[in-house]
């Protein structure tokens, strides 16, 4: 049970750190569209 228990816990951090990074992702294409810098 216990294996069971740590393995959901690192699975969850898993997915929390996923959205994250897709977050930032998502963030940093749509400043790099708006910046006059993407168009050089």
């Amino acid at each position: 049970e216990d294996g069971s228990l740590s393995n959901d816990s690192s699975w969850s951090m898993d997915c929390s750190i996923v959205t994250k990074v897709k977050e930032m992702h998502i963030s940093s294409a749509i400043l790099a569209q708006k910046s006059p810098f993407f168009y050089k």
